[in-house]
């Protein structure tokens, strides 16, 4: 990818020397001109190498400008690339992250392509919009909203009466965030996504005819939270359905009423919690998990692919399987699933055997 213009490696340690630990080696005179993938890069680039795995795609005949790396690999292929300037980190991925939000993220605050709030848009008279809010096109926001300082509204977002988004949050176009529902600061709200459904309450009777069952209470999500796109989070029966700070969630996830996910837990693609589920911190959900209602899940667990959580977790670890177990039982029993046929061939055998000195022992 090619800059707009070139950046001067003066401008990235002055930049990013608050933000981040790094020393430079080499000549710190030089600018960039583009970033590429290590399987991609040429002699203008700059590329991350956080992995010894990646090593063999360096050429000595092709030298890029700039390479982000390790003490060790930076060690290890100095020689190699003496032509390359090295900025040595001990954390490459969160310094790719900090460079990229700094110098590349898209500023939807400066690109915007319509006047700053848009003639379709339809805001009631209760609202106040601070000088710095962008509203896209079809916009609704209802009476009472609270909207702080630096939000981005996409267009065909909807906001219900009394719902509040706070500072430097981001909605991208079609998000519904429904009545009563809290956004904290600093949000990122990806396209498509409902926040403030109706959580899933029905009675039955005899006959089982339903009986919806309203939802009263709302959607909490506090500060610095990401939700992908096309994610559904219900609002509770009577008090809060809560995702705490720092969380982060892929597409497609669904959060049913009345569940709490702990700080900077990360869902991924389709997991499913079922209502009244509640996630400690640090909680790592892989794709496909299904989390039953009214389980605990503790803080530090993680939870890999297709999991299924039918009872609460009681101790921090790493489970798989349907029901959940230890990742490290569920992988012995798989190599006894895996010799199910040769343990039934042996098993016939030996009823044979069992057999045949029953026979002699009555012949005898």
């Amino acid at each position: 990818m090619k800059f707009d213009k070139p950046i001067s490696l003066k401008e990235i340690e002055n930049r990013l020397n608050h933000k981040l630990q790094f020393r430079i080696e080499g000549n710190i005179e030089i600018n960039i001109e583009e970033i590429n993938p290590i399987e991609n890069y040429n002699k203008n680039s700059l590329i991350f190498l956080n992995n010894k795995k990646f090593l063999h795609l360096i050429k000595q005949e092709i030298q890029p400008v700039i390479v982000v790396t390790t003490e060790e690999i930076y060690q290890e292929i100095k020689e190699l690339l003496e032509q390359s300037v090295f900025i040595i980190s001990p954390t490459v991925d969160i310094f790719r992250a900090i460079f990229l939000q700094e110098f590349c993220d898209r500023n939807l605050f400066k690109n915007y392509c319509w006047e700053r709030i848009h003639k379709t848009a339809v805001v009631h008279e209760s609202v106040h919009l601070p000088e710095d809010v962008i509203i896209g096109p079809n916009v609704i926001i209802e009476k009472d909203v609270i909207i702080e300082n630096h939000v981005y509204i996409g267009a065909n977002c909807i906001i219900e009466e009394g719902a509040k988004i706070g500072s430097n949050t981001i909605l991208y176009p079609n998000v519904y965030i429904g009545w009563g529902c809290i956004i904290g600061k600093n949000c990122i709200i990806h396209p498509g996504t409902i926040i403030g459904s109706e959580g899933f309450g029905f009675a039955q009777d005899k006959d089982f005819n339903h009986y919806r069952i309203p939802q009263l209470g709302i959607v909490e999500i506090e500060d610095n939270v990401v939700i992908g796109a096309n994610c559904c989070i219900d609002r509770a029966a009577y008090d809060k359905t809560i995702i705490r700070k720092g969380v982060i969630t892929d597409n497609f996830v669904h959060v049913a009423h009345n569940c709490e996910v702990g700080e900077n837990s990360i869902l991924v693609a389709q997991v499913g919690i079922a209502g009244s589920s509640k996630l400690g911190k640090k909680v790592i959900c892989s794709g496909q998990v299904g989390i039953s209602d009214h389980v605990h899940i503790p803080d530090n667990t993680i939870l890999l692919a297709r999991t299924a959580v039918l009872d609460s977790i009681l101790e921090s670890g790493v489970y798989m399987g349907y029901p959940a177990i230890p990742a490290m039982r569920f992988q012995r029993l798989q190599i006894h699933y895996n010799k199910l046929d040769e343990y039934a061939k042996e098993i016939k055998n030996l009823c044979k055997r069992i057999e045949e000195l029953e026979k002699k022992w009555e012949n005898s």
